[in-house]
């Protein structure tokens, strides 16, 4: 059965939402140490954007094309929705953490390490919703 775009564009928007509001708690809680690990790292200071935007819909979209995609294989339902949430996180948060720490990109491990574990339920929250839009 060929994927509903139109649903998956649906999906993919209340993922993005949901995306955008599972992360800001925990960017708000971190936020003075993620400021202050920034600045011992001569980085910029962080400036809110349209790529920003583009980022959080192109998540958003990927993790509901994911769920339609391995629905068949997997079966409609929440825990295949959390399957797309949970691997999208792996391909996107994980591996992106694991880049940052084996490069040395600056930051404290540990502190990249705590980001990337409490941003996972946002992704699987994420893809549960955005599955909810779905149909075929």
């Amino acid at each position: 059965m060929p994927i509903n775009h139109l649903r998956t564009v649906l999906g993919g928007l209340l993922a993005s939402v949901m995306l955008a509001l599972g992360g800001t708690p925990l960017i708000l809680w971190m936020k003075p140490t993620i400021m202050a690990a920034r600045e011992a790292a001569h980085m910029p200071a962080v400036r809110p954007g349209i790529l920003n935007m583009v980022e959080l819909l192109l998540t958003g979209f990927l993790v509901v094309w994911l769920y339609a995609a391995i629905r068949p294989r997997f079966g409609a339902g929440i825990v295949t929705a959390a399957r797309s949430g949970l691997a999208m996180w792996a391909c996107s948060v994980l591996t992106g953490t694991i880049h940052l720490i084996n490069d040395n990109f600056g930051l404290p491990s540990s502190l990249l390490i705590l980001i990337a574990i409490g941003i996972l339920p946002a992704f699987v929250a994420a893809g549960i919703v955005g599955a909810w839009a779905y149909r075929e």
